[in-house]
């Protein structure tokens, strides 16, 4: 409660330094709303959306640039009973922070926990999201960009069949990731896909995903730093269809299986930054990143001539 209440009167103080409203959902008294869409549907640009602890079953629609705060993470649930999305974002600056988001999902098509089609600079903070399909979070388009997904449990997101991913960026640029739990996904942890550029990965626990912690399909010039990336199922980070110019750094990425890291690349010209990774062990010389440059025509990646990386200064001991 008394987190609640900090978290309320954090808000309350935002509202009143920038004159914004604020709407509240599931109290009582005047303004109050029994379910989150209603409250949406009477906010302007600017507004608060504050949701008081329980469990609300819905799919939402978030198409103005508000701020959609739950009083507690565990308490407060959005629940989206596997029809659609449980929130979709479609407006710039958009905030949502504060609930467990879960049972997103359809039978047919493509949906999960959090998308973001079309919307830039918005924030996604202090959240769990958890047992989706497909998608914990989905970023799609060049339309969606600057989002920052901060200090939230992202797990146990989608089909076993499919594979899906805790966190996905499709052609997507400009964000970040920082400071988050991203484990026991039931495909990737983090999807760095198409053309995803720009985008930063730091701080993470990347954890026991059934298959890899990082993926990334033509992804370029991203930062991936500071993250600890163990024991995840297939590969800790693994680059794919020409992802180059991407820094990877003072990461902890030992304990995955077959391997810690791996690329493939149709060009030799094609390659990634490794440096000081704390690689399971210490090690006096510099540490190889295997790989494979692709046969012209043959369309499996794990096929090739065998290539290699260097991460030249790896770390002696795991970072904190």
């Amino acid at each position: 409660a008394e987190t609640g209440d900090l978290h309320m009167e954090t808000q309350m103080d935002r509202q009143q330094t920038s004159g914004c409203n604020i709407l509240f959902v599931g109290g009582t008294g005047p303004n109050n709303y029994t379910t989150i869409q209603e409250a949406i549907a009477d906010a302007d640009d600017g507004y608060t959306v504050y949701v008081y602890a329980g469990t609300y079953t819905e799919n939402l629609r978030v198409d103005k640039s508000i701020q959609l705060i739950g009083e507690n993470r565990n308490t407060t649930v959005i629940d989206g009973d596997h029809k659609r999305d449980v929130v979709r974002i479609t407006a710039d600056n958009v905030t949502l922070s504060g609930f467990t988001i879960q049972n997103g999902g359809a039978q047919f098509g493509y949906a999960g926990g959090v998308k973001l089609n079309p919307s830039s600079h918005s924030t996604i903070s202090d959240n769990i999201i958890i047992d989706n399909d497909l998608y914990g979070i989905w970023i799609l388009e060049n339309t969606s960009s600057y989002t920052t997904i901060s200090h939230n449990i992202i797990s146990e997101n989608g089909l076993d069949e499919y594979g899906g991913f805790n966190i996905w960026l499709y052609q997507s640029s400009h964000n970040t990731i920082t400071d988050n739990s991203i484990q026991n996904g039931k495909g990737y942890g983090v999807g760095i896909c198409f053309w995803s550029t720009h985008t930063t990965v730091e701080g993470n626990c990347i954890s026991d995903n059934y298959l890899e912690g990082i993926k990334s399909r033509y992804g370029f010039n991203n930062r991936i730093s500071g993250n600890t990336i163990t024991d995840n199922g297939y590969y800790g980070i693994r680059f794919l269809n020409a992802s180059a110019d991407n820094i990877i750094e003072r990461n902890n990425i030992h304990g995955n299986t077959p391997m810690n890291a791996f690329f493939t690349v149709t060009d030799v010209s094609l390659v990634n930054q490794w440096d000081g990774n704390y690689w399971g062990r210490s090690r006096t010389l510099p540490k190889p990143i295997l790989g494979c440059i692709r046969i012209p025509g043959v369309n499996v990646d794990m096929i090739g001539m065998p290539w290699i990386h260097l991460d030249g200064d790896p770390a002696q001991e795991p970072f904190v």
